[in-house]
Order: C-alpha cells, then sequence, then structure tokens
C-alpha cells in the first residue's frame, strides 16, 4: 500500500486549482466536505480531500490524487507510487517537485 505525501501547492483559489488541473487533462470532482481517496486497487484510503483526481484519470496503477482544503490553501495528497515511482519517473504521469505541482 502506497504512503500518501502533503505537499503544499499554493493555490489558495478553487476555481484556479480545477482550472490548472483541467489543462492538465483532468476532470476533477469537487466536494464540499472532504472524501476518502481510493488506492489503485479500489481499496478506501483514511486521506479526505476536497478536490479529487480519480486514479483512472491519471493511469491503470495510480492512486487518487486529491487536494485538501486546511483553511489556508491547498495541501496536494499524493501518494509514494506516483510522486516517484509510477509513470511520473517515467515522464508519462504526475510529478511534484519541491512543493510545486506539474504533471
Amino acid at each position: 500500500m502506497s504512503h500518501f505525501s502533503k505537499i503544499s501547492v499554493k493555490f489558495k483559489d478553487q476555481s484556479c486549482l480545477v482550472e490548472a488541473l483541467q489543462r492538465f487533462g483532468f476532470y476533477p470532482q469537487i466536494h464540499d466536505q472532504p472524501v476518502n481517496l481510493f488506492g489503485y486497487r479500489g481499496d478506501k484510503r483514511e486521506q479526505t480531500a476536497h478536490i479529487v483526481v480519480p486514479r483512472n484519470q491519471i493511469s491503470s496503477l495510480s492512486n487518487d490524487l486529491g487536494f485538501f482544503w486546511n483553511g489556508n490553501e491547498y495541501e496536494c495528497l499524493i501518494s509514494e507510487y506516483d510522486q516517484g515511482a509510477g509513470l511520473a519517473k517515467a515522464g508519462q504521469g504526475l510529478v511534484v517537485h519541491q512543493g510545486n505541482f506539474a504533471g
């Protein structure tokens, strides 16, 4: 089971974050209350997020990508696999460098 990391992405405006995700080709789900993220096997994780990019939009082996509103800014919740060992390593998936989100 992959470990999820919290990464500050410096987005304070929901519409800007959603637009950025859409520009990367994602269709994020937006929730008023945080919902659980799911792992690549469809297992419910304890981590919750207000904005979720479902794992199937990333790759067949990915976990959900989440963004949790902490009252000040969004924290990116990305699995260890998706951050460094998955398709990101091959230059095809998500990449997070020094707190910056990129696709």
